[in-house]
Order: structure tokens, then C-alpha cells, then sequence
């Protein structure tokens, strides 16, 4: 009783204080002696207590000396550092300067159960569990393999399609050719072809969608390839925590020592503690081949499945879903212990022991053993595998369908790539949504037709428009995707933009990413490709030619919808009304015709002398007379005939330009414009009265020296409109004179002939 600190005994507690005296009488004697042979009896039972003690402290002693040799003995190879001294053992304060946790070098791991039909699994290989509790646990563990099996293969042969393969991006290209770019998803009023309304998130389609989810996966301030990252280290965490668990399991099952016959495997402690002390060789097998093998099968297969499926998903939403997903099927046994398993099982599991899991593993560095390294290698392993296995491509996928969407350039559209039109129109959205009247007409007008003098006051009016759609896979993927990707240096490309931002930053140009190069078609080439030149459109210069031979475009030109819109299709409907009269000049066409040429400052179409409008009035507007003069220069004056070459002349001009007036073969098409215009040669000029010299008409070249120049005056008129000044005096005219005069005077020796000083003026004289 001293020895654990208790009271004093309630005997001498309760002796009185008033005992007699010796000598006090008998009856205090007796007293006195019984309190003696108490204390004595008491004396005698502490002093067998102490002896008890100090047995106790040698065993203790003992014990300790043990442990340090042990200790010792596992540190020999240390150099003795931290070896516990007999000193140090026994002084705490030395103990507490020199320790640094060698006393747990010799810790063995130690495995603890959980609420988890894994580890409940466990006891079912046991016989001293009741029949029925064993039944229930294998119940449980079938259910348990089963529906983890189940989810496994559903999300590995239903769930694991790659959503963006390569195939993707060149499928994306072929539908951003053909669909984005086409003329005939160009909206008229925003101004915008598909591609850029789809680019700029204005779209309300599948397509649209389709680019949202990648641009949120590239594009966001956390984009979804860092989402994707992080989950990919939780999943691969949480993997690896299960495995480290399965080994530890199996573990624990090889280091429990092997029972013999009739042994009990399982004992129970004083205060319900449950201890497995041993386990026979056959259920050791079976717990291997049916509770770890299957377990760490498990978990390979969800490692490698979760990696696949968090790595591949382009959705930010769902990554998150995913992982919760994937952590509901790690989580099975552990929803199915709490289902199944009884109150009783749930106890037995609560107040399980921990098993060993053998001897301590050999260190490597430091605490470090073999084990641990092996684990830190497999979760590094796995993460790394991930990322350039699975992330890494599916990020260039994304990368690359989303730039073949909406990289490089995509404000424009495209008409023509058939038979029948086989030049592809690229149509840039440069003023689609402006109406070409008034002053949008001359600004159209100088923007597009440079080098031109304009005559901005003439009506445009009468100019008509037209429209037409086609398209050609082949040409058309090539001319589009090539003006799509222009722009950067070679090998890059315009970057989406980021329509999302509340302040939009500008493009720049980035590396073309290696999924789109690889499936871009042959002939098309980012960066290094030049811009098609502009489709052929009006060229009052090439006069004739304009009408009769006009120039032809390549496979691709450049029109844009303001031109579409205010000239139809190239070459525009300026050149199809300056070229009517073609088929047979008519007054119907007149004033039409005359637009284009006057507004670019001619006065004059290929079909009709549009200078009439200025001299005449309607309805048949022929009330114009030319006057001029033909120089002639001859080498032989003395047989140069002047009157015969009059006549000549005359005569050649009345042939022309009734020829000019109604070309041959091509009868009128409307009110006939050919009345036969008077010629009128003379040697003076004729009483034509004042009339306005032709800027820009035919002058004289210079007279060859050692010859003689002869005057011809003469005067045509009234002159129909269909009379062209430009294609009489202009040209081989002069030349067919001369051979005229050659053959009218052939010892004359005439050289050449040339029209000069041609005038206009109304017909108000004779």
C-alpha cells in the first residue's frame, strides 16, 4: 500500500487518542500490545511489497540492457553514431542532447485495418470467424469485385474515346474551306462570314460548342491542360495510397507466422482487443490469390484507366466530374462494407490489432528504404507517363483543331471553284454592310480603281447587279486555307483571338501547332504563300480589248463583298454595261454603256461616242461633227497629186466609218443608231464654225526629214452615236490611208499619213 502511495490502514486510523499509560491498569496493556502485533504484521507486508519492487526493477534493468545491445547491434555499421550509452540511458538530459530516432530504426510497419471490405475481406480466412459472418464478408467481396469490374470495363471500352484524334483537326479544316469561308453562310447584314462569327462566339450551333470547349480548355486564365495536370496528380496520389495499402495488406498476410494443427489463429485480449497471431499455409494462399492479387489488379487498372480518361478530357466541367467519378469507384468497398457487413464484423475490424508487416526494409538514404523509393518512383512514373502519353498529344489536338478553325485570317469568303466559274473569288468582309449609292460610290470607286481621273459626278444608277454561288473541294480547300494562314513568318500562325477578354488583345502570331501542319492538304503553305492578285475587273485603258479580249484570272483572285456588292461578280457589272453595244450598238444601251467609261473620264465606249450627250439631245442624239486634219508626208512633190488624194481619202473614210457604224455581221438589236454620216475632204478647212478640241486625240508625229507635208482638211458629221472617233483615228487607220495614197499616187513616194488637230461641235452649220 505504501509502495502504490495509499493511506495508512483504517486500524490505526481509528486508534483513539486517549490510550492509557503504562501503568495505567491491565486493560490498557492489552491494548497497546494488540497495536504492536498490528504494526509489526503490517511491517512485515511492506517489506515483502519492496521485495516484490526490486525484483521488478532488475527485470527492467535487464531488459534495457538487452535492448541496447540489440540496438547496438544494428548500428555496428554506423560508425556508433547514436548508439545509446549506458550513461545516456540512464541520464534523461543526456538522453534528450544525443537522441535523433535511431530507437525507431528498428520499428517494424505495421498494417491497420479500415472500414473496407478489403480489409474485412481478411477475416474470412480465418475459421474461427462464425460460418455466417464469413458468408456475409465473401457476399460482400463478391458484390465488391463485381461492381468495380462492371465500372472498370464500362469506362475503358465506352468512355475512353479520344473526343479530339488527329483526324479532327483535318476535318475541321475541311469544313472551315467549305462551310466557314463559303459565300453562302456570309451574313449580309452583321458583315461577318461563319468562320468569324464563329471565332468571335456569336454563333448559336454545334459548331460553336464544339469551339467553345476548346477555346475554354486553351484560352481560360486556368486553362483546362492545368486542370487536367492537377487532377492527374490527385487521381495518381490517391492510386497510389490504395497500393501502398494492398502491399502493405499483402505484407502482413506473408509475415504472419504459419499455425499448426490445431492452433487457434485468432485470440482475444482482456479488454476485447482481437490480435491475429498466425494463419494456416492454405488460407495464406488463398488470401494471396483472392483478396491481394485481385485488389492490386484493381488498382493498375484504375491508375491507368483515370490517367487516360482525366488526361483526354476537354471539358473543365467535366474534369471535375470525371475525378469525382473515378473516386466513387475507388471508393466502392468502402460504401459496401458499410452497407453489408454486420455489427458484429464492424466490431471484430474496430478492435483488430495492427499486423506486422515483417522486418523493416533496408535503408538506402537516410530513413529512406527500398519501398519508399519504389513508391515515389511509381507515382512520378505514372504522372510523368500521363503527361507526355496522353495530355501532351490531346493538348496538341486541341491546340491544333482550334487553329484550324479560327487561326490566321478569317474576315473573308469565297464564290466560283466550278466548271463553270473555275477562278476562286476570295472576298474579303471590307465594307459588306455599306450600300454602294452616292458618296459610297466614289469612295468604292477610289479605293478599288487607283490611277484613274474620276468623273464622280456622273449617275451610276443604271449599273445592274448580279449574284452566284459554287464551290470545288479541291481548288477551293487550297485558295482558302492558303489566304486563311498568311500573315505570320513561315511555319506560324495568327493566334484565335480571344473574343472572351473584356479588353480583346491583339493577335500575334504563334507556332503553327504540329498537329494542324500535319494535316494541312498538299499546297498549302502558312507564311509563305502571297496574296492572289485582284480579280480582273473594269480597265477602261484596254479600250477594245476590254470588251472583245478581256484578261482571264488565275485559279484564285481577291474581290471583296464591297465590290460584291457594288459591282456583283468580277469583272464587275461597271465592265458588262461599258461593254454593251458589243452585240450591236443600240440607243436603248446608250446612255448604260456610256456610265463606267464617263465616270473614269473616257468619252468614249468601244460601241458608242458617248460625247454626244454633252453636243446633242434626244432622242437620237447624232447631231456631232468631227473636223480635222491628215498630214501627209510624201518624198515626191512633183508627183504627189493633192486633188486625187482628196479623192482618195474621201473616199476611204465614207468605207470606214460606215464600217465603224454598224460592224459587219452584227446586225442592230434595237432602234437602229447607223445613219450614214457625211464625209467631207478639202484642201481648206471646212465652215464648221468653233468647235472643242480633242484632249488626248492623235497628233502629228514628227515629219521625216527630206520630205514634203500635204493638208488634208476634213469633216464627218452628223455622226450617230455608234460613230467611235477612238476607233477610227486611233489604231491602223492612218496606216490604211497611207496605202490608199501609196496606190492613188505610187511615184510619190508617200511615207506616212497622221490625223491632227481633231475638234467637236454640234451640227448648227453647214
Amino acid at each position: 500500500q505504501f509502495r502504490l502511495g495509499l493511506a495508512p490502514p483504517r486500524a490505526w486510523r481509528r486508534g483513539s487518542g486517549r490510550t492509557s499509560m503504562p501503568g495505567g491498569g491491565g486493560g490498557g496493556i492489552d491494548a497497546v500490545a494488540s497495536k504492536l502485533e498490528a504494526l509489526e504484521a503490517q511491517q512485515r507486508c511492506q517489506a515483502d511489497a519492496l521485495q516484490e519492487q526490486r525484483a521488478e526493477i532488475q527485470s527492467l534493468k535487464a531488459g534495457l540492457d538487452e535492448a541496447r545491445r540489440e540496438i547496438n547491434e544494428l548500428k555496428s555499421g554506423g560508425g556508433g553514431d547514436g548508439a545509446l550509452t549506458k550513461d545516456a540511458g540512464l541520464n534523461p538530459l543526456s538522453t534528450q542532447k544525443t537522441f535523433r530516432g535511431d530507437a525507431w530504426h528498428a520499428a517494424q510497419t505495421a498494417y491497420q485495418s479500415e472500414n473496407s471490405m478489403w480489409d474485412a475481406a481478411l477475416l474470412c480466412f480465418f475459421t474461427e470467424v462464425c460460418l455466417v459472418d464469413r458468408f456475409v464478408i465473401a457476399l460482400g467481396m463478391l458484390l465488391n469485385h463485381g461492381l468495380q469490374v462492371t465500372l472498370i470495363v464500362v469506362v475503358m471500352f465506352d468512355m475512353l474515346d479520344n473526343p479530339f484524334p488527329q483526324s479532327k483537326v483535318g476535318t475541321m479544316l475541311e469544313w472551315r474551306a467549305l462551310n466557314g469561308h463559303a459565300d453562302s453562310n456570309f451574313q449580309t447584314v452583321l458583315g461577318k462570314s461563319r468562320i468569324e462569327m464563329l471565332c468571335n462566339q456569336e454563333l448559336w450551333t454545334y459548331e460553336q460548342d464544339q469551339y467553345d470547349e476548346m477555346y475554354s480548355y486553351l484560352y481560360k486564365p486556368v486553362p483546362g491542360y492545368a486542370l487536367s495536370l492537377i487532377a492527374l496528380v490527385l487521381w495518381v496520389m490517391t492510386t497510389i495510397v490504395e497500393y501502398r495499402r494492398t502491399v502493405e495488406q499483402a505484407m502482413a498476410i506473408l509475415a504472419l507466422p504459419t499455425a499448426s494443427s490445431g492452433e487457434t489463429c485468432i485470440r482475444e485480449g482482456d479488454e476485447g482487443e482481437i490480435q491475429i497471431v498466425s494463419m494456416r499455409r492454405s488460407m495464406r494462399v488463398l488470401a494471396l490469390l483472392l483478396l491481394s492479387l485481385p485488389r492490386i489488379v484493381v488498382v493498375a487498372l484504375l491508375s491507368w484507366i483515370g490517367c487516360r480518361y482525366l488526361a483526354q478530357t476537354p471539358s473543365l466541367a467535366d474534369i471535375v466530374l470525371n475525378a469525382v467519378a473515378l473516386s466513387f469507384v475507388m471508393d466502392v468497398d468502402e460504401l459496401l462494407y458499410d452497407l453489408v457487413c454486420t455489427q458484429r464484423i464492424r466490431g471484430m475490424l474496430e478492435n483488430l490489432k495492427p499486423l506486422s508487416c515483417g522486418r523493416p526494409g533496408t535503408e538506402v538514404f537516410g530513413s529512406l528504404k527500398v519501398k519508399d523509393l519504389i513508391r515515389y518512383g511509381l507515382a512520378l512514373g505514372l504522372v510523368v507517363m500521363a503527361f507526355f502519353v496522353y495530355l501532351v498529344p490531346f493538348y496538341n489536338n486541341i491546340e491544333g483543331a482550334a487553329n484550324a478553325l479560327c487561326g490566321g485570317m478569317y474576315d473573308f469568303s469565297y464564290r466560283g471553284g466550278t466548271s463553270a466559274q473555275t477562278t476562286v473569288m476570295l472576298q474579303n468582309s471590307t465594307g459588306s454592310t455599306r450600300y454602294c449609292q452616292g458618296s459610297t460610290m466614289g469612295e468604292y470607286l477610289e479605293d478599288h480603281y487607283t490611277g484613274y481621273n474620276f468623273s464622280l459626278n456622273v449617275s451610276m444608277s443604271d449599273i445592274e447587279f448580279e449574284s452566284s454561288t459554287a464551290d470545288n473541294e479541291d481548288r477551293l480547300t487550297r485558295a482558302v486555307l492558303n489566304y486563311a494562314m498568311k500573315g505570320c513568318p513561315p511555319g506560324q500562325i495568327l493566334k484565335p483571338e480571344l473574343a472572351d477578354r473584356e479588353i480583346v488583345p491583339d493577335r500575334v502570331c504563334m507556332p503553327l501547332p504540329p498537329t494542324l501542319l500535319d494535316a494541312l492538304p498538299t499546297g498549302v503553305t502558312p507564311g509563305l504563300a502571297s496574296d492572289p492578285p485582284r480579280c480582273h475587273a473594269f480597265m477602261p485603258e484596254l479600250f477594245t480589248d476590254l470588251c472583245t479580249n478581256p484578261p482571264e484570272d488565275g485559279d484564285t483572285c481577291l474581290w471583296s463583298h464591297e465590290s460584291q456588292n457594288c459591282e456583283s461578280d468580277p469583272p464587275g457589272n461597271l465592265q458588262s454595261n461599258g461593254c454593251l453595244g458589243q452585240a450591236g450598238p443600240t440607243l436603248a444601251d446608250f446612255h448604260k454603256a456610256c456610265r463606267p467609261w464617263l465616270t473614269f473620264g473616257y468619252h468614249a465606249t468601244p460601241y458608242y461616242n458617248c460625247r454626244a450627250e454633252a453636243y446633242c439631245g434626244p432622242p437620237t442624239y447624232d447631231c456631232l461633227m468631227v473636223s480635222g486634219q491628215l498630214l501627209v508626208d510624201h518624198g515626191n512633190p512633183a508627183a504627189f497629186d493633192l486633188n486625187g488624194a482628196k479623192t482618195a481619202v474621201q473616199q476611204s473614210l465614207e468605207v470606214y466609218i460606215g464600217q465603224s457604224g454598224s460592224p459587219a455581221g452584227l446586225p442592230p438589236s434595237g432602234p437602229p443608231v447607223v445613219n450614214r454620216a457625211e464625209v467631207l475632204v478639202g484642201l481648206q478647212p471646212a465652215a464648221a464654225g468653233p468647235g472643242d478640241p480633242w484632249i488626248g486625240g492623235p497628233t502629228a508625229p514628227p515629219q521625216p526629214s527630206g520630205t514634203s507635208r500635204a493638208v488634208l482638211y476634213f469633216r464627218v458629221g452628223p455622226t450617230p452615236v455608234s460613230i467611235v472617233p477612238e476607233r477610227i483615228f486611233f489604231g491602223n487607220t492612218s496606216s490604211v490611208l497611207a496605202h490608199v495614197l501609196m496606190s492613188a499616187s505610187p511615184q510619190a513616194d508617200v511615207v506616212q499619213a497622221s490625223f491632227s488637230g481633231i475638234e467637236f461641235s454640234a451640227n448648227h452649220t453647214t
